[in-house]
Order: C-alpha cells, then sequence, then structure tokens
C-alpha cells in the first residue's frame, strides 16, 4: 500500500489533508473527486464525489498492485 505521503504527492494535498480523508474525518472534496477520476477514469467526478472511503482506500491499493510499488 502506498504511503499517505506518497498518496498526498500524488492528488496534491497535504498528508494531513489525505489522513483525514482517509479516516472519514473530512469529505471528499469536488476538486478531489475531479482528481481521482483522473487517476481512476472507471468512475467520474459524480461517482467519486458519492463513494464511501472504503472505495477510495481500494482504488489506492489497486493503484498499488497495477504499478507494483507495493512489492519492497
Amino acid at each position: 500500500m502506498k504511503t499517505q505521503h506518497e498518496i498526498s504527492k500524488e492528488l496534491g494535498y497535504s498528508q494531513t489533508t489525505i489522513n483525514f480523508i482517509l479516516n472519514g474525518k473530512r469529505p471528499i472534496s469536488w476538486p478531489l473527486a475531479e482528481r481521482l477520476s483522473k487517476m481512476f477514469p472507471e468512475k467520474g467526478i459524480r461517482e467519486w464525489k458519492n463513494s464511501n472511503i472504503q472505495d477510495i482506500r481500494t482504488a489506492l491499493n489497486q493503484e498499488t498492485l497495477n504499478t507494483g510499488e507495493g512489492c519492497r
């Protein structure tokens, strides 16, 4: 799994913000939904905006598996 630091760099958000989002303490904003839809085009912006935290975690874990970065 990617670290929160790596995720924050890719999405252009602070590590604190990513931590809050992944722990359900901050909602998914429209700009974040747009960035997620660019990273994962199988879902549109509105779908990402309405996604739950588990959907985001799953997508980011899948991205790690696809790029091989999880193998250290």
